[in-house]
Order: C-alpha cells, then structure tokens, then sequence
C-alpha cells in the first residue's frame, strides 16, 4: 500500500511543538501545539477540561500527495472528541485519523478540541 513510516509525538507542554520527519529527505513536516486547556467547574466537585490541539502538515515535495494522519486523544474514563475542522476518517478509543490530499507547498491545518473532567 505505499506505507513507508510511521512517527509519534509524546505529551506536548501548552505552546510547545515538535518536527517530525520520516525519511532522510522529507517531503512532509509535521507540527502539534496544544493551544489551550481551559477549565470551567463540571458538577460535584469536577471540573471539565477543554483542550484544543493544532497539527500542522506541510507538503515540500513536488506532486500532490494524499497523507493520513494519526493522532491520540489521552486516554481519561470520560475523554470526548468535542470539534475537528476537518471531519476525522476514522476515531477509535483514543486514536483519531484524517486523510486528506495535500498539494505541493501547501499546508494541512487540523484544529481539534477534546474534553475530560477532573476532581478539584
């Protein structure tokens, strides 16, 4: 099927982000933030977190390339997909999938909002 290599990014901190190639000559850099986690009080003595996510995937080859990414919710009793910009293909306990064509110099952006809760 093509599949040439797989790469993963452990927990970020807030701002942080991280380049990822997979080949010495990469035709694909990929960036994570976590943009925000927000708290708001749930119910008996919870708080509900909101965390949003922003992947970046820029294309620095010559020729449209269709690519899959993969990225993994934490997995908290109650985590939960709240928003996607681009409508995951796929979403499987914490794993979530996009596949999505990408043409040359341009970039894939994907925003995503998870939430849990907490006690306080």
């Amino acid at each position: 099927d093509g599949f040439m290599g797989e790469a993963a990014i452990g927990m970020l901190a807030e701002g942080e982000s991280k380049e990822l190639f997979v080949s010495d000559a990469p035709q694909f850099s990929v960036s994570k933030v976590q943009v925000s986690d927000d708290t708001s009080p749930h119910f008996a003595e919870r708080l509900k977190h909101t965390v949003q996510v922003r992947l970046r995937v820029k294309n620095s080859g010559v020729s449209r390339e269709e690519v899959e990414i993969r990225d993994y919710i934490p997995q908290y009793s109650d985590y939960r997909l709240e928003q996607s910009t681009l409508t995951p293909t796929e979403i499987d306990g914490g794993k979530v999938v996009w596949k999505q064509p990408i043409n040359p110099g341009d970039t894939l952006e994907i925003t995503y909002w998870y939430s849990y809760t907490s006690r306080y």
